[in-house]
C-alpha cells in the first residue's frame, strides 16, 4: 500500500500530464522493436499418427503481433507426408488469434507438419511518454474486453486476487495511469509472492521419434499435463506457486482492476532443456491504449501490448526496483529475441489447472471413423525470413 502511495505522491506531475491531457490523436509508439536484435524463429509442430484419414481436420493457432514479436509474411504452412498443401487461415479468436485449418486429403497418412514463421526483437520502452498514458474515456472493444474476464488459471474474479488487487491500490487502481498501474502490480507480486515451485511436475521418459532438419534445436513431444500450472487462485491463497502460476497471478490483478492484460507462452531458446521437457517460457502483456479509437471504441488497433518478464525480473533481481526507473525486463526485454512465441494460454480450455495437448492441437475426426492416435511433437530453429521486416 506504501508503494502506492508514494508512486502517486512522487509522480504528481505525470498523472497531472498524463491523465488530465487525454491526446486527440495517435501518439508514438512506446515499444521499440531494437531491429538490430531481431532473430528469425521457424515454430513447427510434427504429428506422428498410426494413420490419419481422409477428412481429419488439424486445428492450431497462430498468434498475431505480439508484444516482442511479428509474424513473417508468410507465417504459415502445412506439408502431409512431405507435401505441401494451403491450410485455411480463419477469422481472429480469442485474443486475436487466428485459427489455421489442415485438412488430411488422404488415407492413411502418418505425418503431418504445421509450421509457423516470426521475427522476435529485443524491446525498449520510452518510460517518460508511457507515464503519460491516460486511461481511455471510450469503452472498450470487444477484443480487449476478453482480456478483462476471467479464465482458465486467470481467476480475476477469485475473492483472493480481487482483495490484493484492491489492497494494493486502495481500492482505486485508476488513481494513476496504465503503465504506472501495471509498474505498481508487477512490483507488488514480486516482493509479496515467491515462484518456488519448479516448471516442471512429474517427469517421465517420452519418446523423441519425430525427426527433423539439421540445426533443429528439438523433437520434443509436447504434454502439456507436466507442467506445473495451479492458477491465479492458489497463487492469492498461498503467496507462492510456478513461474506460469506467477504469471497468471500478475495477468489476474491486471484484469481484477480494469487493466486489459494476456499471457503469451512460448519456447525461451536461452533455457537449457530439461530431460525429457521442452523450455517452454511464459511472460505477460498489457495493453496502453494510445488515444485513438474505432468506431467509438477502444481495440487492440489502438494501443500496444507491453510485455512483462515477471521470471526474468525477478531472476535479475529478488526485489522490485524502484518504480521511476527503467526495469530491465518491463516493457525493455533484454531477451526478446530469443523467445519463440506460440500461444496465449496453456489449459484455456480445460478446468482451473488442467492442461490438455488438445491445447496446442485440435484434431476433428468425422463420426464413424478410428481416432488417428496423433502425438505431437515440438521442433524449433532460427531461420531466414521468408518476408522482409
Amino acid at each position: 500500500m506504501h508503494r502506492f502511495r508514494n508512486l502517486i505522491i512522487g509522480l504528481g506531475w505525470l498523472l497531472i500530464a498524463g491523465a488530465v491531457c487525454t491526446p486527440a490523436i495517435a501518439q508514438q509508439p512506446l515499444v521499440e522493436r531494437v531491429n538490430s536484435s531481431r532473430k528469425n524463429w521457424t515454430f513447427r509442430l510434427d504429428l506422428v499418427a498410426d494413420g490419419f484419414g481422409r477428412g481429419n481436420v488439424i486445428r492450431t493457432y497462430l498468434l498475431p503481433e505480439t508484444g516482442l514479436s511479428v509474424p513473417q509474411a508468410e507465417p504459415s504452412r502445412s506439408t502431409i507426408e512431405g507435401r505441401d498443401v494451403q491450410p485455411s487461415i480463419g477469422e481472429p479468436v480469442g485474443f486475436g488469434a487466428r485459427t489455421v485449418e489442415t485438412v488430411i486429403d488422404q488415407n492413411g497418412a502418418r505425418r503431418v507438419s504445421i509450421e509457423q514463421s516470426h521475427t522476435t526483437y529485443e524491446t525498449k520502452v520510452d518510460e517518460d511518454a508511457a507515464a503519460k498514458r491516460a486511461w481511455p474515456e471510450a469503452p472498450w472493444g470487444d477484443d480487449l474486453l476478453a482480456c478483462l474476464e476471467p479464465s482458465a488459471n486467470i481467476e480475476s474474479d477469485d475473492a483472493g486476487v480481487i482483495d490484493a488487487a484492491m489492497t494494493w491500490t486502495r481500492r482505486d487502481p485508476k488513481r494513476v495511469n496504465p503503465y504506472l498501474l501495471a509498474k505498481y502490480l508487477t512490483g507488488e507480486t514480486i516482493d509479496n509472492f515467491k515462484a518456488d515451485l519448479p516448471y516442471h511436475g512429474r517427469l517421465e521418459r517420452v519418446s523423441q521419434d519425430a525427426k527433423h532438419e539439421p540445426g533443429a534445436r528439438t523433437g520434443m513431444r509436447f504434454v502439456a499435463d507436466r507442467y506445473n500450472i495451479n492458477g491465479a487462485a492458489e497463487v492469492a491463497r498461498t503467496s507462492s506457486g510456478s513461474p506460469y502460476d506467477l504469471n497468471y497471478f500478475l495477468v489476474a490483478v491486471m484484469r481484477a482492476c480494469g487493466l486489459p492484460a494476456r499471457v503469451v507462452v512460448g519456447i525461451d531458446t536461452k533455457r537449457p532443456q530439461e530431460e525429457f521437457l521442452l523450455p517452454i517460457h511464459m511472460w505477460a502483456e498489457f495493453f496502453v491504449p494510445d488515444g485513438t479509437l474505432t468506431d467509438g471504441v477502444v481495440t487492440q488497433a489502438n494501443g500496444e501490448w507491453v510485455p512483462v518478464d515477471i521470471v526474468k525480473q525477478m531472476a535479475f533481481s529478488s526485489q522490485a526496483p524502484l518504480s521511476r526507473r527503467a526495469w530491465p525486463y518491463f516493457g525493455n526485454h533484454l531477451d526478446g529475441e530469443t523467445l519463440i512465441p506460440f500461444a496465449f494460454s496453456l489449459g484455456f480450455e480445460g478446468e482451473r489447472g488442467e492442461v490438455r495437448e488438445r491445447d496446442l492441437v485440435e484434431i476433428t475426426v468425422p463420426e464413424g471413423t478410428p481416432d488417428p492416435g496423433a502425438r505431437t511433437y515440438i521442433v524449433y530453429s532460427e531461420s531466414v525470413a521468408r518476408g522482409r521486416r
